[in-house]
């Protein structure tokens, strides 16, 4: 539904924004989780039954909104702030990106770089969310090069 409302632009990872009077450092945010709460109305969706300790993953800064979370998602298809818009139309292998997966970090997503915050809680393997909808269970190896599941190829 949140692609929909924005022209097929997927959910950002987080999102800052500065408060005025405070200078540049001083900001708000909000991770994933947090901008989805319209559309899902449940805080609890996002902590995985398995995880024993969900962190809460939000935007950085002062007055920062927070939800106990146990999933990441992919920075190379859901950006930050805008900067690196991907549209849902232009991805061409929507079935082989990782778009969110279990995650250990606290961080509200990662990517191939950042790949050691994927949690296999779940007998050695760790769920996966891809752009278009299905869902694996796969080892975290298996989502590296050659297979490379975490890289956006666009038109």
């Amino acid at each position: 539904m949140y692609t929909q409302d924005y022209d097929e632009v997927l959910i950002p990872a987080r999102m800052r924004w500065p408060i005025p009077p405070c200078p540049s450092t001083c900001t708000y945010g909000a991770g994933w989780s947090k901008l989805a709460q319209p559309y899902i109305n449940n805080e609890q969706i996002f902590v995985c039954p398995s995880d024993s300790a969900p962190t809460s993953t939000s935007g950085d800064g002062a007055g920062t909104w927070t939800v106990p979370n146990s999933y990441g998602v992919n920075y190379a298809v859901h950006n930050v702030n805008y900067t690196d818009i991907v549209m849902l139309a232009k991805v061409t292998n929507p079935a082989s990106v990782i778009s969110l997966t279990d995650s250990n970090s606290g961080q509200p997503g990662m990517d191939l770089a950042r790949s050691d915050r994927m949690e296999e809680r779940h007998n050695d393997t760790a769920t996966i969310l891809f752009v278009d909808g299905h869902v694996k269970s796969m080892r975290r190896t298996a989502t590296l090069p050659p297979n490379d599941l975490w890289t956006v190829v666009t038109q």
